[in-house]
Parts: C-alpha cells; structure tokens; sequence
C-alpha cells in the first residue's frame, strides 16, 4: 500500500506540472485612459496608453496624437504604458482614440484593437457656492403688539427686514496651471506671491466665496503676464456691497541671455515675412470675418486665431471624413469648404474659403491633415515569429529536460520503494521460517520425550511381566 500511494502522489505532482507550465494565458490588449475625464479649463490631462503584448502597432488620435510601434526582444510578452498630454484651453469635448494591432507570443496572428476616452471641459466658475458659511442671513422682526380685539380686523402688517450679509470673504484661491500655484489660501491672507518661467506667458487665477451671494468682481480668469512683477488684484463683493480685495503677485523671469539674442537675430525675418503677409492679414482690432474653425472630435494645432491660416492635425488611417465647423461673421460674409472628404494616406489638405460680399475680400485657412499610413505588419510577424519559434524551441528543450527529470526521479523512487517493499518481504519470510523450525524442533522434543515415556512405561511392563516367573521357578528346588 505503501508503495501505490507514494506513486499516485508522484503522478499527480507530475501531471499538475505538466498543466502548469502548458497553461500560458494570451490577454493581449490596448487600452486608454485619462488622469481625469471632468475637469476645468486650463488643467493638464495625461492620457496613458497600457499595451500588453509581444508586438504591437498602436495610434493614438484626436486630442493628442502619438505612433507606438514595437516589439519585446524575447518575443515574450510584456506590460507597457506610454503617456501623452495636454492642456485644454476652452470648454468642450475632448475625445482622445486608439486603433491598431497587437500579437502576443503564441499567436500567429496580430489582434485588432480599439479604444476610446471622453475629456468633459468646463470652463471655470466665477464663484462657487460654500456649504459653511461664516455669516448667515438674519431675519429680525418687529414685536408682536396686541391691539383691540374687537374693532379694527384690517390691521397693517410691516414687511420683513432682511439683514443682508457683508461676508467677502474668500474660501480659496488657485492658479492654473497647479506647478506655480502658491502654497494654500486663507480668507485672512490678503497677498499671495509666486513666480513662473519666462516661457509662461499666460496663468488663469480661479477662486470660490464663502457666502453664495458673495460675488468676483475683478481678477479671476485668464491673465496676460509681463517679464518681471504682476500684480493682480483680486475683488470681492458681498451681498450688502462691501468690497475685500487680495493681491496675488506672480513675478515672471526674464528671458536667457542665448534665448534673447536667438530672438534678436529671427526679429528681421520675422519682420519680413509679416510684411509679404500683411495684405492677407485680418485686422485683428475689427470683428473678423471668420469667427469660428473647428473639427468635429479633434483638435489641430495651433489654436484657431482669425490671422492665422494654416493648421496641422493627425488622424487615425481608418479616417476617411472630417467634419469642419465655422463660424462667419454675418450672412455677407460665405464659406466653402474643400478637401474633407476621401481623405488619403499622407499629408491631405482641406482648404477654407472665406468670401466677404460687402468688401469682396478673400481669405484662404488651410488644415493639414496627416493620415496615418495602415503599417504592414507582416514583416513584424515575420520577425516576430522566427523570434516566437526560437524561443518555443527553447522552452520543448526545456521542457522536455525537466519531464525527463521528472520521470527518472518517478523511477527512482519506484525502484527504491520495490527494493524496500522485497527486504520487507524477505524479512516476514526469514520470521515465518525461523518460527516454523522453532515448532519443528518443539514437535521434535515433544516426540521424543513421548517415545521416552513409552518407552520407560514398556520397561516397567517387562518388569512386572519378568518377576512372577522368576518367583515360581525358586519354588521347585
């Protein structure tokens, strides 16, 4: 009994290793996802893009664009995450996409993938309403006065008196973007200092109230900033008018000595060509003709400004339609869109014609689309493949090594649990034997001393046989 249990035990130790190390599980993937998918205007997204795979072909399109195509150097596969980001600069629906493909170690095939994130932008409010509030609204009303009963039933009641509340207080004060903001903000701190880089040229200051009816009169929003001190005034004004102010210095450093003289030396050309574009130039100071530029679900770099004309974006291969948005002036002014449609790989250019009927002027914006070209994955595979074979050659070898371990140990101990369970048999013979030699050699005495005692009784019986004739003979004479 022994010996079957060690052996079904080594059996299933076997079995349980062999189904271990064949189980191997191929979850390829590409997903996205978003530091945060409801934010305000002015805060830094970070998209990150998680690939689980041997091989992969990922884009990234939309809000932020990125290529990612690669393969691990064993062919086995691995975790990865790769980070884009930006900064929404207005309200509105950001929608950030994935597509490509992805194979995994075993496969023999790439797996399509796709995934999609939403950013909600809000833009940020003026005032926000405070739970806690440290001054509360106070009714008063007059004393109750008790006047006859019985004559005037019309008696005038005076209206409510409502105290209104003088709370002007701040519960916070921010600055976008958060890497300069000042440490904290109290309601009895009145000025706050911090510095930015000469490379920021814009901050946006946002704050809430304590009391609801408290109201941002000036300061909150977007501010240009200067090289060297800014300071901007922050105005609070409560319900019964009374007026709290706090003063937020933001000091913005100069620009490197290298920087300065780069920017001196591009003066001249720059100047020069503002000049040959001068006649196709919106006047920035009037009401532009073109007031809106947008396409639907992606964003194009840089931002739309009436006096800029030429814009660049990414799409996804399986693009093949855009939809522009626009925005004119008044009904005087037509627009014609060309190029949206049949987009194909490559540089794709979808041209804006702006037409003013009332001055007969003419302007052109153009959107460089770049579509992504559908990458080949077939010498991808290919490689990937010869580097899958190799590395499953090495793993048969492997594993076909420890099976052979496995099944010299399983004999082993077969071999050595026969071998103790034969000594073990041997001995119960060897026991059965001496005990039966001692009941032979007991039987033996036994006789003997049976054949002794009937022997002496057969003596005795001679004897008394013997002695009566020997008494009648002596008689006779």
């Amino acid at each position: 009994m022994k010996v079957k249990n060690k052996i079904i035990v080594m059996a299933c130790i076997s079995i349980l290793l062999i189904i271990g190390y064949s189980i191997k599980s191929n979850a390829v993937s590409a997903k996205l996802s978003a530091s945060s998918t409801n934010v305000t205007v002015g805060t830094p997204i970070t998209i990150n893009v998680n690939i689980s795979g041997a091989a992969w072909s990922i884009n990234v399109t939309g809000a932020v664009t990125g290529s990612y195509v690669d393969n691990t150097e064993d062919a086995e596969d691995t975790n990865i995450t790769k980070t884009l980001s930006f900064t929404p600069d207005k309200a509105g629906s950001y929608v950030v996409q994935l597509s490509g493909n992805v194979t995994g170690s075993t496969d023999t095939s790439a797996t399509t993938v796709s995934d999609s994130v939403t950013i909600n932008v809000k833009e940020i409010e003026s005032q926000t309403t405070s739970n806690n509030t440290t001054n509360t609204e106070t009714t008063t009303q007059p004393p109750v006065t008790s006047t006859s009963t019985t004559t005037n039933k019309n008696v005038e009641e005076k209206p409510v008196e409502t105290k209104k509340s003088s709370n002007a207080n701040i519960s916070a004060l921010w600055l976008t973007p958060k890497e300069y903001d000042f440490t904290g903000s109290k309601a009895s701190v009145l000025t706050y200092n911090t510095k930015v880089p000469y490379e920021v040229e814009e901050i946006t200051i946002g704050g809430s109230t304590q009391d609801s009816k408290a109201k941002f009169t000036s300061g909150i929003g977007k501010q240009k900033l200067q090289v060297g001190n800014n300071s901007v005034k922050v105005e609070v004004t409560a319900e019964d008018g009374s007026k709290k102010t706090y003063t937020i210095n933001i000091t913005r450093e100069e620009k490197k000595v290298e920087e300065q003289n780069k920017l001196e030396d591009t003066n001249t050309v720059t100047e020069e060509v503002n000049t040959t574009k001068l006649e196709n130039t919106v006047d920035i100071n009037k009401e532009a003709d073109l007031l809106k530029l947008e396409v639907k679900g992606f964003k194009f770099t840089p931002d739309f400004s009436p006096n800029i004309y030429e814009y660049k974006m990414n799409v996804d291969n399986t693009i093949d339609s855009l939809d522009v948005i626009t925005e004119k002036k008044d009904n005087n002014v037509s627009i014609e869109i060309v190029g949206n449609t049949e987009l194909k790989e490559g540089e794709n250019v979808i041209t804006i014609l702006v037409h003013n009927n009332s001055t007969n002027k003419d302007y052109t914006y153009q959107i460089i689309v770049d579509k992504l070209a559908k990458i080949d994955l077939k010498g991808l595979n290919e490689n990937l493949n010869k580097e899958t074979q190799t590395a499953n050659n090495n793993r048969k070898i492997i594993f076909g090594l420890g099976i052979g371990i496995i099944i010299v140990l399983i004999i082993f101990i077969i071999v050595k649990s026969l071998s103790s369970y034969n000594e073990e048999e041997e001995e119960d013979d060897d026991d059965d034997d001496n005990d039966e030699k001692i009941n032979l050699e007991e039987d033996e005495k036994l006789f003997k001393r049976i054949d002794k005692k009937e022997k002496n009784e057969k003596e005795e019986e001679e004897e008394v046989v013997s002695s009566p004739k020997q008494r009648k003979k002596g008689k006779h004479f």
